[in-house]
């Protein structure tokens, strides 16, 4: 949902790739409506869309902050989740190993948002049927 003059606005088939204004979103600044549009189709069950939107997210911030940095790992967790809900579980584990390494890079192994995303890697792993365990990949 974005507001836009007072009006809370859900994306439409233009919305997928514009913003309100007709804008082509490519601006670092842009990121937060593309991806709360992800959110949004998320929230409604339309994966494909929301992983659309994600993916438009990410590489504004892979082409405004390159695609290690800290500011990307948000959005491919963001698409890993999505894959996670729609039992795309190889393609979600990928997303979640891409951004956890990247946030190794950025702050250690010690850092809070590092540690909180292996343990939430070693959830999705204990959730999944017949879950064998595993070490996480590296680099």
């Amino acid at each position: 949902m974005v507001i836009h003059n007072g009006m809370a606005l859900m994306p439409t088939e233009r919305s997928k790739s514009t913003d309100v204004d007709g804008l082509i979103p490519t601006e670092p600044s842009s990121t937060e409506l593309v991806n709360n549009f992800g959110n949004t189709y998320d929230s409604q069950g339309k994966y494909d869309e929301a992983i659309a939107q994600y993916k438009q997210a990410l590489r504004i911030k892979e082409n405004a902050f390159g695609a290690n940095h800290i500011n990307t790992a948000n959005t491919i967790m963001n698409i890993g989740n999505t894959y996670q809900r729609q039992g795309k579980y190889d393609e979600a584990i990928a997303q979640y190993e891409q951004a956890l390494r990247i946030k190794e890079n950025a702050f250690g192994v010690d850092y809070i948002n590092t540690t909180e995303t292996i343990g939430n890697i070693g959830l999705f792993h204990q959730s999944q049927p017949h879950a064998i365990a595993r070490p996480l990949s590296t680099p």
